[in-house]
């Protein structure tokens, strides 16, 4: 045990009064001699439990009026597409990745399709479409969406 009334123990504690930044080279030292393991210790805890800043939630997007429809206008032939309406209303501009999963009539999975809307400002509504089901919109009983959102990261000024 290192005796409380040591010269390097005062000088660290007219350090830590003083609430002065240690350099690296005298915390090596400090670190070095064993006087302060326990405030390396201290440091790496609150070091690992400070994380980065929340940023706000991006989670608020509905999707409006999705619907399929035929290419040809003619929902027997080839080909089909979903169109619909995104709209944000999240506090940030935002970009969707709208994947589209098709099912027949057994509930068997037909295909899935993506439709990407990009920087979606806050507040707006937007028209989307999903082109790519190579089937007729007739084969189609029903369709599955799911919404992936991610902020718009602009370059720091």
């Amino acid at each position: 045990m290192v005796p409380i009334d040591t010269p390097s123990h005062q000088r660290w504690l007219r350090l830590a009064a003083r609430c002065v930044t240690v350099t690296l080279d005298e915390m090596r030292i400090l670190l070095a001699r064993g006087r302060v393991p326990v405030l390396g210790l201290l440091v790496t805890v609150f070091a690992a439990c400070h994380g980065a800043p929340q940023g706000p939630s991006v989670s608020s997007v509905v999707l409006h009026n999705v619907s399929l429809k035929s290419t040809t206008g003619n929902t027997a032939l080839c080909c089909c597409h979903v169109t619909g309406t995104a709209e944000n209303d999240n506090p940030i501009p935002v970009h969707l990745t709208i994947e589209v999963s098709a099912f027949d009539s057994h509930n068997n999975s037909l295909a899935t399709i993506l439709g990407f809307v990009p920087d979606l400002q806050p507040g707006a509504t937007t028209p989307f479409e999903a082109a790519g089901f190579v089937f007729p919109c007739n084969s189609i009983v029903n369709i599955r969406t799911q919404v992936n959102v991610s902020g718009v990261a602009y370059p720091p000024l």
